[in-house]
């Protein structure tokens, strides 16, 4: 036991509404936390999953990424899914492991049942109205980064290290509004030629007409301009 309150201590110490609480609440929680091993690749979480994990990432790194698998930012050594965890919402983004991890966990059962024991619902319930802004505040950030990169305008990230990609200037992102409208653009244009060739080749017309020929000659500089965008500007889930 005080082998793992010493393990876990950094983390207590910050964590919301714990670090606040008093001494025989705090040993509960360290003596409640659950210690789990994770292999490289594994997943903790997935976005929009209900929270019912608290992680103290004791060892090893998290890749956090986006609902289009777009990693964003890598984490260690921290807690993870604070926000969502104690204002009772799902998780903003997936979470998986880089190597091996050391991680403790706290449930939200424990956690409710330990509010229960030691009376302190009441205390908690005003403890999160005066200080559900500290939460909101990290929560926005981590979804203005996720959405900012989701609509491909981020060129730089807060907080901006090793663990954080960086999306150059000009890359359409698979889910950005450009790109929807381009692929959609891209579907008619392919029925058209689908549909105007054959046509073409079976009845042979005597008079060629202008806008047929503007309406061929628009379709085939838009898949040139395709074949480029798709190459150098486009990029691709893995």
């Amino acid at each position: 036991s005080d082998l793992i309150s010493e393990m876990t201590t950094p983390f207590i110490q910050k964590t919301f509404f714990i670090k606040d609480c008093a001494a025989d609440v705090v040993a509960q929680v360290v003596h409640s936390l659950d210690l789990e091993i994770y292999l490289p690749g594994d997943c903790l979480f997935r976005e929009g999953e209900r929270c019912d994990v608290l992680y103290f990432v004791y060892k090893g790194s998290i890749d956090l990424f986006t609902a289009q698998n777009v990693k964003f930012k890598t984490v260690s050594n921290c807690s993870l899914g604070e926000s969502s965890f104690f204002m009772f919402e799902p998780h903003i983004c997936t979470a998986k492991t880089v190597d091996a991890c050391e991680i403790f966990q706290l449930s939200m059962d424990v956690f409710l049942r330990i509010l229960h024991d030691y009376q302190l619902a009441k205390e908690f319930k005003e403890y999160l109205s005066v200080n559900h802004p500290t939460l909101q505040e990290a929560k926005a950030s981590m979804e203005k980064t996720i959405q900012n990169l989701s609509s491909s305008k981020m060129v730089r990230f807060m907080d901006a290290d090793d663990g954080v990609v960086k999306v150059s200037k000009g890359v359409v992102l698979p889910d950005s509004k450009f790109r929807v409208a381009w692929d959609v653009s891209a579907f008619f244009g392919l029925l058209y030629l689908i549909m105007s060739i054959p046509m073409a080749i079976s009845f042979a017309r005597t008079s060629v007409h202008l806008g047929s020929i503007l309406v061929d000659l628009m379709v085939d500089i838009f898949f040139i301009a395709d074949i480029y965008y798709r190459l150098r500007k486009f990029s691709i889930v893995k």
